[in-house]
Parts: C-alpha cells; sequence; structure tokens
C-alpha cells in the first residue's frame, strides 16, 4: 500500500510500510529489515570434526558459537559464497559442497534468505584471512560431542 524507507546501506534497509493483510486487517506501520541473503556452511573435517566459529555478536551481548558464513553483498552464487567464507574464516577448504536447505531466518520481518551447504573431507590449506571487523576463532569438535 505505502512504504517509508528509514535507513538504507550495502547491508540493510529499514523500511516501515502500510499493509493490508489477507484477512483485511491493515497495519500502518509495519517494519521491514531487509539484507542481502546468506551463505552458511556446516564443514567437517576428514577426521569428522564440526568446524565451528566463536565470534562476538553484538546484538546477543556475548561470544556465540556457529558456522562461517557471510551476507551476500555482491549478489555471488550462494554456493561460491559458502566456499569462500568456509576458507575465509577458518583456512579450511572442502572438495565438494551440497546445498542442505534454503530458509527464510524470519519471515515475518526478515525477507532474506539463509543458504546452508553441507561440506565433509575439509582440510586446513591457510590461515584465516579476516576483514577488519572479523574477530572470531575457529574451534574443531568431534561430531560425536555435538549433541551436548
Amino acid at each position: 500500500m505505502s512504504e517509508r524507507t528509514l535507513h538504507s546501506d550495502k547491508f540493510n534497509t529499514i523500511t516501515l510500510q502500510k499493509v493490508e493483510l489477507p484477512n483485511g486487517i491493515i497495519i500502518e506501520n509495519y517494519p521491514q529489515f531487509i539484507s542481502p541473503d546468506v551463505s552458511m556452511v556446516f564443514a567437517v573435517t576428514r577426521d569428522k570434526k564440526a568446524i565451528l566459529i566463536q565470534e562476538y555478536r553484538h546484538a546477543a551481548g556475548k561470544v556465540l558459537t556457529g558456522l562461517p558464513a557471510g551476507l551476500n553483498v555482491d549478489h555471488e552464487d550462494p554456493k561460491e559464497l559458502a566456499k569462500h567464507e568456509l576458507l575465509e574464516e577458518t583456512g579450511y577448504k572442502a572438495p565438494k559442497l551440497e546445498k542442505l536447505v534454503v530458509l527464510l531466518e524470519y519471515a515475518t520481518k526478515l525477507p532474506h534468505r539463509v543458504h546452508i551447504f553441507f561440506a565433509k573431507d575439509a582440510v586446513k590449506v591457510s590461515k584465516q584471512s579476516l576483514e577488519d571487523t572479523e574477530d572470531l576463532d575457529v574451534i574443531l569438535v568431534p561430531l560425536g560431542k555435538l549433541k551436548k
């Protein structure tokens, strides 16, 4: 119906929209947070250890454990971005990536997609090559311990 942009840069656009829901209800100030799609990879080494990262996340206010991932600001192929992020953030490379799923993180307010890939037989080929805003540690967790 109508839309007003509150903020926009290469990483995020925040809008307020006037929308009419399928049931006819009108919402005057419906916020939407638009950002590029995300690619992430669940990678496992040849000796069956998951490659995870630990990084401070400001929105959570603490260090979180997660998967190597990146925003697709340059609109590249999601699989290529996942390969790139695995190498950049961890120094590991895998011979093949398989797409597991594409999710909408929070479809009510966040329309971007999260592309999740699986990589097995990953091997360390280089040191990390982090961006200025990245400060993360790589941890290797035996697959059997992930359930705990």
